[in-house]
């Protein structure tokens, strides 16, 4: 849709910075939102734009300024979004908040979802349409500059590509700065909107793909699986979550995290339930004294080990034993 007499339009249209909070309806989309230009969609049902002054040259500019943004925004698109384009004048990164459907960047077809972060721009064909039972809805930003390709290299999102990010967080953040930085028109506007898009660049390059945060996650219980087995086969020489820690090789801290994912037990709380239930063996099934359960247990303060048993089982360990000792056996 994009038609050559853009740059006109954009020059006609936004001489100034200002921010549309469009509600459109089906029925007559572009008479809502009558100072939109003609390269943005009216396939939409909601909206909400930024739009700076239209770029000069970008001979007027140094390489060291950076890529200058010319409008962004959100939009929840219409059943019936299609937009085909052989080329596009702007640089474009679009991220996918929710919804289906299909893109294709030079000639390749991707699935369109929830996180597909994707570019395109000057010399790249793109095709881009909705799902009807489940429309998207995405952020985009469309951007100038001669740096602009560089950067979009660097954030691992060259002109035609597309990755799977997780939706939404930092990406949704920036986009919804640079919403309301719209709002408000100043002499610094167009530096920190492209600051803005610079952070942006540098969050879709860091961010894990949801490739990358699945294996991340795998990786993560295998490693909590591994330090479960360690707890269950040598809780008797363990007494602390310091010495679990480095029995394991990990920080105390990223331990805790991985029970609190895995587990309905910190790791400390395990490793005393499993020594207590031990020590309610061995009350059970032996001549035992308590204070020799305790020193097996290496417990110094029969006191200290008494409250232990006690938190786990409901119990004083003498109070168990005397009840166990009393009940008939089967």
């Amino acid at each position: 849709m994009r038609a050559s007499t853009e740059w006109q339009v954009l020059t006609n249209h936004l001489q100034f910075l200002t921010y549309f909070n469009i509600s459109m309806p089906r029925s007559d989309p572009v008479a809502s939102a009558p100072s939109v230009p003609d390269f943005i969609s009216r396939q939409v049902t909601q909206a909400r734009y930024l739009f700076l002054d239209a770029p000069r040259h970008d001979a007027t500019r140094s390489k060291a300024q950076g890529p200058r943004v010319v409008c962004g925004g959100y939009e929840a698109c219409d059943p019936g979004y299609r937009v085909h384009r052989t080329a596009f004048r702007y640089h474009s990164i679009e991220h996918v908040l929710h919804g289906h459907g299909r893109l294709v960047l030079n000639g390749r077809a991707h699935e369109l979802c929830p996180g597909l972060t994707y570019s395109y721009g000057p010399r790249c064909p793109h095709q881009i349409e909705a799902d009807q039972a489940d429309p998207p809805r995405k952020y985009f930003i469309d951007f100038t500059g001669r740096s602009a390709a560089a950067m979009l290299r660097a954030a691992a999102l060259p002109s035609g590509t597309a990755r799977r990010l997780v939706p939404g967080g930092q990406f949704a953040e920036i986009m919804e700065l640079l919403i309301r930085q719209g709002a408000r028109p100043g002499p610094e506007t167009d530096r920190i909107c492209s600051a803005l898009l610079q952070a942006l660049a540098g969050t879709i390059a860091q961010a894990p793909s949801q490739a990358d945060q699945a294996d991340s996650d795998v990786r993560a219980r295998q490693t909590y699986l591994q330090c479960r087995e360690l707890l269950d086969r040598h809780f008797l020489n363990l007494t602390s979550l310091g010495e679990l820690a480095d029995r394991c090789g990990l920080a105390p801290a990223y331990l805790c995290r991985l029970f609190q994912r895995f587990d309905t037990d910190t790791p400390y709380q395990a490793l005393i339930r499993h020594r207590m239930n031990h020590a309610a063996a061995a009350l059970t099934r032996s001549n035992h004294m308590v204070k020799q359960v305790a020193h097996e247990l290496g417990y110094t303060d029969a006191y200290q080990f008494s409250r232990a048993f006690k938190r786990i089982h409901g119990v004083s360990p003498a109070a168990f034993k005397a009840r166990e000792a009393s009940t008939p056996a089967d």
